[in-house]
């Protein structure tokens, strides 16, 4: 009969601990100058696309205003040439910052994974037989493929599209307050809710990601220990007792990976209820502050500020999904950093 092993969460503790996945940034202290490069690149791009809202309400408006026809069309067509002209070179700029940042971020992402990688191996080939009969090779495995997966991921993607959109947000609560504080501060009186509760429904999603990957792992060692001892599992019949061990590990994985996505599901169609029913009433309050001989909004910074309405929310519609990447990559790096820590 097939001597059951402790499992790795049985072996090194789970529990959220931030200094360990603090433990990861020496492996990018090496690329630091091409990594802060690529963050200037980030908010260089950010701030080109800023930009656009604002050029495109400029282009937009550009046939409004109260002259004479005649008047209007030779002003309306040169505005309309320098604005589009403006935003054509706006867009060259930002596709470059973009491609660096890319590169940059790609580059320091694969090197640090590198020595991430030759970390990991060796710490493992250094371990004392006895840490190999307490563990199951499966789990060990998953510790340096599944999880290191999911940080590359993170490094080249997720962390720069969650600052990417923090940026816009500010960036475009600025430009809004130029354009009409009232209109302002009906915007901002939704978005801090969806933040604070975008911080709980993260921390709840990190919990459920980090024991559904313990159970992935679980399950992986149990296919490793059953064909590793396969011979032993014939000799003694115990292939329904192996079966109904993985059959286990796999509808508890289900189990939580499933409640995971009925509350982001939940999440997000919450936002996106939210968000989109204030946009439409900030669109009917902008249109009604442009009427009248005295208007308090022109067209034109109508047009922005619906526009900057639309980027900002597209930003805080994006960042619950965001935000749970970046929980999900936290405890990926807590799990292999106490590995690699493991005494």
């Amino acid at each position: 009969m097939i001597v059951q092993k402790r499992t790795l969460k049985e072996k090194i503790n789970t529990k959220p601990k931030l200094k360990q996945a603090k433990g990861f940034l020496k492996y990018l202290k090496p690329y630091g100058f091409t990594f802060f490069i690529g963050w200037i690149f980030l908010f260089l791009s950010t701030s080109a696309g800023l930009l656009f809202p604002y050029l495109m309400g400029k282009l937009l408006g550009a046939t409004s205003g109260n002259m004479s026809e005649s008047q209007l069309n030779a002003i309306s067509l040169e505005n309309v040439n320098q604005v589009a002209l403006a935003l054509f070179i706006l867009f060259g700029f930002q596709s470059l910052f973009s491609f660096l940042r890319v590169v940059l971020f790609n580059n320091v992402t694969e090197n640090a994974l590198r020595d991430l990688r030759n970390d990991a191996f060796q710490r493992l080939i250094y371990m004392p037989m006895d840490f190999f009969n307490e563990n199951k090779v499966g789990e060990l495995t998953s510790r340096i493929s599944s999880d290191i997966t999911q940080i590359q991921e993170t490094l080249r993607t997720t962390i720069a599209e969650l600052f990417r959109q923090l940026i816009m947000i500010i960036g475009g609560v600025v430009f809004l307050l130029f354009i009409s504080w009232k209109l302002a501060l009906i915007m901002l009186a939704t978005v801090p809710v969806m933040a604070i509760i975008a911080v709980f429904f993260g921390r709840y999603i990190r919990k459920l990601s980090k024991k559904a990957q313990d159970f992935t792992a679980e399950s992986n060692g149990v296919i490793e220990e059953a064909l590793t001892g396969i011979s032993i599992v014939k000799t003694f019949t115990n292939e329904l007792f192996i079966l109904s061990k993985y059959k286990k590990a796999t509808q508890e994985t289900r189990d939580l990976n499933v409640k995971s996505g009925i509350w982001r599901g939940l999440f997000v169609s919450f936002i996106i209820f939210c968000l989109f029913g204030a946009i439409v009433f900030i669109v009917w309050q902008g249109l009604l502050m442009t009427q009248g001989k005295n208007p308090e909004l022109s067209p034109e910074g109508f047009y922005q500020f619906v526009l900057f309405t639309i980027m900002m929310g597209a930003s805080v519609g994006s960042l619950p999904d965001l935000y749970a990447n970046f929980q999900k990559a936290v405890g990926s790096t807590e799990k292999l950093m106490e590995l690699i820590q493991n005494d």
